[in-house]
């Protein structure tokens, strides 16, 4: 595994923790774990689904909206991690972009001043894939690639 490999997939990890925090908010228990989270941070994470809404046009609960998210952060993690293969791992860079380009628009409809979170993860998308050193093209000999 490269070093940019090694890296990217250090940063996507931290997604891990997020995407348990959000699948405590889409838990029977959401009300109190909204409880105890400031209410900067509930303000922001309540006003995501309501952004959303008006882009679908329909009402969207909050738990599922939370389950959704949870789900793409955790699942995305591991992904990257190489435990579900190889081809998962390749499939998550483009499952990432879409998930992240969502983000940094949530972020720029409920607050422009929080967009260097999501865009600090659509940078390095960029930056693992154009430095592709996946063990998938490295351990392909050079005259038998695909093309």
């Amino acid at each position: 595994m490269g070093l940019v490999r090694k890296a990217t997939t250090l940063l996507f990890a931290s997604n891990l923790l997020a995407g348990v925090l959000f699948a405590s908010l889409a838990s029977p228990y959401s009300s109190e774990v909204l409880a105890m989270l400031p209410e900067g941070v509930r303000s922001r994470w309540t006003a995501a689904p309501k952004v959303w809404e008006t882009v679908i046009g329909r009402p969207i609960e909050l738990e599922l909206f939370m389950a959704f998210v949870a789900s793409c952060k955790i699942l995305g993690a591991l992904a990257f991690m190489g435990v579900f293969g190889q081809t998962l791992d390749r499939l998550a860079l483009p499952c990432w972009t879409i998930f992240f380009c969502g983000a940094t628009y949530t972020c720029y409809e409920i607050d422009p001043g929080r967009l260097v979170g999501p865009l600090i993860f659509l940078v390095a998308l960029l930056v693992r894939s154009v430095c592709n050193d996946s063990p998938s093209q490295a351990s392909i000999p050079a005259g038998k690639k695909k093309r």
